[in-house]
């Protein structure tokens, strides 16, 4: 299963307009396929790469982080969206990580809803 990136762009677009919160998502190698802001397309994202490669199921990036970092980072939180067992992509969303982890959460599964229903017309 591929995360189309329609469906990714639809998905973060809607949450962004809604929520005020930016977000991406991310394809198996770690390449943003979607991006609220239009700023990180086709840029690698470390935290994505990092839950493909660890088999992780969620990074966070705090906000101490952030100043380490130099701001080069956004506090805010990845997830893995999942497909049974297999990881399909990342979603990640910026912001107080209580306040948009159910987001994420909401959204990763919204994704694979939405692939499903792509593989069922196609079928």
């Amino acid at each position: 299963m591929v995360i189309d990136g329609k469906i990714a762009t639809n998905i973060v677009d809607f949450i962004y307009e809604r929520t005020n919160y930016h977000t991406i998502v991310c394809d198996t190698n770690g390449v943003v396929i979607a991006d609220s802001a239009r700023a990180r397309l086709g840029v690698v994202h470390s935290g994505s790469k990092k839950i493909q490669e660890e088999n992780l199921t969620r990074i966070e990036v705090t906000e101490e982080q952030v100043i380490q970092s130099g701001n080069k980072m956004k506090a805010g939180v990845n997830l893995a969206i999942k497909d049974g067992k297999t990881t399909v992509g990342t979603f990640g969303i910026a912001g107080e990580i209580r306040i948009v982890e159910p987001i994420a959460q909401l959204a990763a599964g919204w994704i694979v809803g939405k692939l499903h229903e792509q593989e069922t017309a196609r079928e």
